[in-house]
């Protein structure tokens, strides 16, 4: 007889399925072809192929009969499994089934939401929003905490200049704490302030667990306007 405890996580298959032996009363092996019924008790969502809850099976030669495979179904709980050997009065065999909370989706991945690259100019603010998308096996992760950093050309943390964001009180800060992702995996950043500086920073995004996403940041003067050619002495004015 297999393990009589029976776990599995939410969403996915029991790896381990009931079995039992069938024997005889004198101890030896029920006749070929037995058949042994298993019968899904309680309230839960676990089923057997065909999404039903009872599943009949015939014994081996040694009088082992192992249920098809069950599926957990969605809701986590407790149940019980019942083997019964069909028309013949014999003590059944109770196998406790639990199905675990299936572990909340990580994000193994951080991708921008748009294109473009991020400029602004000295003492303004970066006026094209910053949107990140996080995913977990390529489908939205929500509820998932970024941390954003400010960092150098070289990868190294920002103290005293360059771009900035405002904390809760106002104050410059260059790490900072974003809101959880949305259902739809999606945090917007607040506004990225400049200073005085210019040069090429970079906007490192990274989860609890290890998962970043780089971004380039431009800080430049914006170019000076052309003046318009002026006129040679003597051009003529179109008349009136």
């Amino acid at each position: 007889m297999s393990e009589r405890k029976l776990e599995a996580t939410a969403g996915e298959d029991f790896t381990a399925q009931p079995r039992v032996r069938a024997l005889t009363g004198a101890g030896k092996a029920a006749p070929d072809g037995t058949r042994v019924r298993f019968e899904i008790i309680g309230s839960t969502e676990a089923r057997f192929p065909g999404k039903t809850k009872e599943a009949t099976v015939r014994a081996k030669a040694d009088g082992t009969a192992t249920a098809p495979t069950l599926h957990a179904g969605d809701w986590p709980g407790q149940f019980t499994v019942r083997a019964t050997v069909v028309g013949r009065d014999v003590a059944p065999v109770d196998f406790d089934a639990t199905v675990k909370n299936a572990p909340a989706p990580r994000a193994d991945k951080l991708q921008r939401v748009g294109e473009g690259d991020l400029k602004a100019a000295p003492k303004a603010t970066f006026t094209q929003k910053i949107q990140v998308k996080a995913l977990g096996k390529d489908k939205p992760v929500s509820d998932t905490a970024i941390t954003a950093t400010v960092l150098d050309a070289d990868g190294k943390p920002l103290t005293k200049a360059g771009p900035y964001f405002k904390d809760k009180d106002g104050k410059p800060t260059r790490t900072l704490a974003l809101p959880k992702t949305d259902k739809d995996g999606l945090v917007t950043l607040p506004e990225l302030f400049t200073d005085e500086r210019t040069g090429t920073y970079t906007l490192r995004l990274a989860t609890g667990d290890g998962t970043v996403l780089v971004l380039e940041l431009t800080v430049a003067a914006p170019a000076p306007e052309k003046p318009e050619p002026s006129k040679p002495a003597g051009t003529p004015t179109p008349a009136q």
